[in-house]
């Protein structure tokens, strides 16, 4: 899915993306507002994650959610 999607689509992924990662908290997910690199940064933050896996991981489910096709 284009990032694009993403941003256009916020309110669904935002439960989405609580659901997956747990460890964002909704002060992460109002401040990411749809825009991939600060899912990625904040990823990292809350997990300790290195960027790479950081950006393996919104890619995964950005590729795997059922919302990317609708």
């Amino acid at each position: 899915m284009d990032p694009s999607m993403l941003k256009s689509r916020w309110p669904q992924w935002r439960v989405a993306l609580q659901e997956r990662f747990e460890k964002l908290e909704a002060s992460d997910l109002a401040a990411i507002g749809g825009e991939v690199s600060l899912l990625v940064e904040s990823l990292q933050h809350r997990y300790g994650w290195d960027r790479e896996r950081a950006e393996i991981a919104q890619r995964s489910i950005r590729n795997s959610s059922s919302m990317s096709s609708t």
